[in-house]
Order: C-alpha cells, then sequence, then structure tokens
C-alpha cells in the first residue's frame, strides 16, 4: 500500500474479528503478511493522499508473483498457527482465528501450487527461505 509517498502495510482486515485478543492477533499476522510485499511495489514520491494498492513492479510478475504470495502465505500460516496457540483455551479466540488460519492454508497451497507447476520458470527460490505444505514436507 502507499500512503502520502510511504509504502505502509495496513491490517484493516482485522477489524472484521469482534474479539479483542484475537484481533489483536489477527494484526500481528497481517502485518507479517503484508511485510513480505513491501519490496514488490514502488511508491510514487507523490500519492494524492490516499492509500493505494499499488500493482506489483514488472519484475515481480508471472510467476514471480506467485512466488512472493506464495511466500506471504507461508509467512500468514505460521503466524496463524502461532496465533492458535497463544489464543489458550479461550474459545472464541479460536472460533475466530482458526477460520483465517483455514483461508491462509489454502491461499498458501493455491499460490505455491501454481508457482510450483509454473511451465516456465523465470526466477530462482532464495534459499534462505524455506516453504513446506502442510505436513511440512518442503514445496520445492
Amino acid at each position: 500500500m502507499c500512503w502520502a509517498g510511504r509504502k505502509c502495510v495496513c491490517t484493516w482486515g482485522a477489524n472484521r474479528v469482534t474479539h479483542a485478543h484475537a484481533r489483536q492477533l489477527m494484526r500481528d499476522c497481517i502485518r507479517q503478511h503484508e511485510e513480505t510485499h513491501l519490496d514488490d511495489v514502488d511508491c510514487p514520491a507523490q500519492c494524492d493522499g490516499r492509500v493505494t494498492r499499488l500493482p506489483f513492479k514488472p519484475s515481480k510478475l508471472g510467476r514471480q508473483m506467485y512466488w512472493e504470495e506464495c511466500v506471504a502465505y507461508t509467512v500468514g500460516e505460521r503466524c496463524l498457527w502461532r496465533a492458535l496457540t497463544r489464543c489458550g483455551q479461550d474459545a472464541e479466540c479460536v472460533n475466530q482465528v482458526q477460520p483465517w488460519l483455514l483461508a491462509e492454508a489454502s491461499a498458501r497451497d493455491y499460490f505455491c501450487g501454481v508457482w510450483r507447476n509454473w511451465p516456465q520458470p523465470n526466477s530462482v527460490v532464495p534459499s534462505s527461505i524455506r516453504v513446506a505444505d502442510r505436513d511440512g514436507r518442503d514445496v520445492k
């Protein structure tokens, strides 16, 4: 996102969560997911003052866009697993975090799957990032 010429991370989605502790956990996970995208966009020096979602840089399109989302959803899913643990025995917290976790895992499966099966690889996977499926197996 871009606001007043600066990149920013928005966590508005967490506002839909009504449980206070779950909302705090969700904000953290959304922030972690979105922070992975900060290098994916260029923010023009002059914005019109509104928060704007900019398109990915040209170098981040095609197969690379799926990789960027694969990484972001992997980061988000890991955070949400930790969030679920932090809910402890609070059933309402668990009930509000769990659907987000399932959606994040589903999106990760999709983006990592498209990236993995792209017919013409045009990017290199950074060796410092490990992407695993739900069972902990490395995604190649």
